[in-house]
């Protein structure tokens, strides 16, 4: 089944408005950021949800405090580079009510230092013409999908009425770049509908490309836009003045997946992009199927969007193939079962998608022909390659935070991944293509209780 994401990314809509009314006026008049620690800060970015050390009654349901970082991306005139500048505020709620967001990165007396234990401690205070008035002094620590938390802080915050000394809080997400995104990406045609276009490029280095609705001819270069990294969306105005979104995420069979969004006389129009044609999408059959629950939990923690390099390649093969990806997209169905006493069973589907040479991708359901070892994270999946034959991918995943490279190397990713093909007979003549790849992914699922709320 190919999933028309079309009807989430409109209902999805009014909850990306108001941030992106924000960076629209922010683009209309930038500023020069002027708090150098405000990309160290970004590289903790998420919701945290406030507890306290001693007692679970301190703060209510609905207490949190979030890093909120907007990218702002420029082209330089000069240079034709694009230059990021990272817009980072702190966004604090005690109550579970009522939210203050803090601009630190407007603030040229908060901090964000690290500590010879590798640790971080975020210090600010409020002016005192502010309300409201308070003090934070919290120490932010890595913990790796701990429980499939990614980072947590602990320290005090001060109000006029109340010290509060022992606060702690826990995060599930992990910021991600826009170079995640990076590829070329097409319409997907629904039916007999018209043949799939290219209308969207992201690159690897903040450049970003765009066809806008209704138009023909290649993508041309968007000067000026936002990126968020608490929602994975770029928003920014098009070649005809109208406010696009596109809000990013990731397929087992797409491969990298957007909602494009434009906003026309106050309503969205809606379309999916995906890297990987639909023409170019081998789905599994669904008849007779038999969803393998063995370890299945455990492979859905696992889930993540990887992109692959080549390993042990030859002299002239190239060690990055272009749109190479490993996709694990866990999926779990709770059911309520009124027996006596009552019952919650969960079951879960996990679905892996491979793509080896950036245009092809091929799915498979984790079924009982699969078989998963939790204690190694090895993953074995029977298949058959061309030129080859019959015989098993088999990936092992290594999860564990490890730190990003290059100029954003504060940016790490969660866990690794290495697959090689094993043929069932060895070939008497050893096949020209590549057979083993690995890859990093900054994604980690995050659960259903991590949006727990009312409303």
């Amino acid at each position: 089944m190919h999933v028309n994401f079309d009807t989430m990314a409109a209902n999805r809509n009014p909850m990306v408005d108001e941030i992106t009314r924000s960076n629209k006026a922010k683009r209309a008049a930038p500023t020069v950021t002027t708090n150098p620690d405000s990309s160290t800060l970004a590289s903790f970015n998420g919701y945290y949800l406030l507890g306290d050390a001693t007692s679970s009654s301190v703060f209510p349901a609905g207490a949190f405090l979030t890093v909120d970082t907007n990218i702002q991306v420029t082209k330089n005139t000069t240079t034709g580079q694009f230059d990021p500048v990272f817009d980072v505020q702190v966004i604090l709620c005690l109550d579970g009510e009522s939210s203050y967001a803090f601009d630190f990165s407007q603030s040229d007396s908060a901090s964000f230092t690290s500590n010879d234990d590798g640790s971080y401690t975020l210090a600010f205070s409020t002016f005192a013409d502010q309300e409201p008035l308070f003090r934070v002094d919290l120490k932010f620590t890595r913990t790796a999908q701990t429980e499939g938390n990614t980072a947590s802080f602990s320290g005090a915050i001060t109000t006029p009425d109340k010290t509060y000394p022992a606060v702690t809080g826990h995060t599930y997400n992990n910021p991600i770049l826009p170079s995640l995104y990076s590829g070329a990406f097409y319409t997907h045609p629904l039916g007999q509908g018209p043949a799939a276009s290219h209308v969207l490029t992201i690159g690897k280095d903040f450049e970003l490309l765009y066809t806008p609705l209704g138009e023909t001819g290649a993508p041309a270069n968007i000067t000026s836009y936002s990126y968020n990294m608490n929602m994975y969306f770029f928003s920014f105005t098009d070649a005809n003045n109208d406010e696009t979104k596109l809000i990013m995420g990731t397929s087992a069979a797409g491969g990298l997946v957007c909602n494009d969004m434009t906003i026309i006389d106050k309503t969205a129009h809606p379309r999916t992009l995906t890297t990987i044609k639909v023409s170019d999408q081998t789905l599994p059959a669904k008849e007779g199927v038999e969803l393998n629950q063995t370890n299945a939990k455990e492979l859905a923690d696992l889930s993540g969007y990887f992109p692959l390099t080549i390993q042990g390649s030859d002299a002239g093969t190239p060690a990055v193939q272009n749109g190479a990806f490993l996709s694990v997209e866990g999926q779990y169905v709770s059911s309520y079962l009124p027996i006596n006493p009552p019952v919650i069973e969960t079951k879960y589907k996990v679905n892996i998608g491979i793509c080896l040479d950036g245009i092809h991708s091929t799915v498979f359901y984790f079924d009982t022909n699969c078989s998963f070892d939790a204690d190694a994270h090895t993953l074995t999946i029977p298949a058959t390659l061309p030129d080859v034959g019959t015989g098993n991918w088999v990936i092992t995943f290594s999860p564990g935070y490890s730190a990003g490279t290059g100029s954003f190397s504060q940016f790490g990713d969660l866990s690794a991944a290495s697959m090689t093909f094993e043929p069932s007979v060895t070939p008497a003549i050893p096949p020209a293509n590549v057979l083993s790849y690995a890859g990093t992914t900054p994604l980690g699922p995050v659960p259903l209780s991590a949006f727990a709320g009312q409303r």
